[in-house]
This record gives structure tokens, C-alpha cells and sequence, in this order.
């Protein structure tokens, strides 16, 4: 594994996003195979800032609207709080844990918004 790696001169890749989770390469700088000057021996996880925009909406139709929240595999590894933020009113959490929600349109403006925990620590929010 990596831990066999750390007397060994180690780089970071970049982050593959640059908000929420995302990946990045770890990289050997020396003893590489043939004349290389670097090589992959491995991924970690990485954190961009907390606060996200949606980038996309999964699907939606005339009737429905499917969100997701922010998270890389394997999805169970993280806690997931959605929110339903209506102007001059309670925030209510919808009772799912789960990383994907599929809502029905409305006429009225609401804001939904999704948290995504690693041990009680929010990572990134939607």
C-alpha cells in the first residue's frame, strides 16, 4: 500500500474536482520502472471547497425532478441530509439517506439542498 511508500518520495496529483470529493493520483518520483521520471502507485481522496452549485440535474420531466448529492464510490461511505428550504418558513429534512432523491415539481418556490457527512462533519453541500 501506500504506508509502504513513505520513506519513498511521494507528489499529488490535482484534485479532480474543484468543489466537494474527488479523486486525485499519487505519484512516485523516483525508483520508477525504465526511464520514467514519475508514476502512478495510487489514488486518495481529496477535497475541494465545501459549498457547491448543482452541476446538473440527473433527469427531470414535466412531473418530476431527480437530484444528487456529492459523493464518489462506494456511496454508503457517506451520510446524506436532504433539505427542503422554503423563503419565511421552517427548513424541513426529508427522512432519506441517500445520495440520489427524486422530487415532484411544485408551483410554489422551494429550494432544495443536500449535505453530504463523513462522521458528523458536512464535506460538501449542494
Amino acid at each position: 500500500g501506500l504506508n509502504a511508500l513513505e520513506s519513498a518520495e511521494l507528489e499529488f496529483g490535482e484534485c479532480t474536482v474543484t468543489c466537494g470529493i474527488g479523486i486525485q493520483e499519487v505519484l512516485l518520483t523516483s525508483g520508477c520502472p525504465g526511464n520514467e521520471a514519475k508514476c502512478i502507485v495510487g489514488v486518495k481522496e481529496c477535497r475541494g471547497p465545501m459549498d457547491c452549485e448543482w452541476e446538473r440535474l440527473i433527469s427531470e420531466n414535466s412531473t418530476s425532478v431527480m437530484m444528487t448529492c456529492i459523493y464518489i464510490s462506494p456511496e454508503n461511505h457517506f451520510k446524506y441530509v436532504w433539505k427542503i428550504l422554503i423563503p419565511d418558513k421552517v427548513t424541513s429534512i426529508l427522512p432519506k439517506d441517500s445520495a440520489v432523491v427524486v422530487v415532484c415539481r411544485d408551483t410554489h418556490s422551494v429550494t432544495y439542498q443536500c449535505e453530504t457527512q463523513e462522521n458528523g462533519s458536512i464535506i460538501a453541500s449542494v
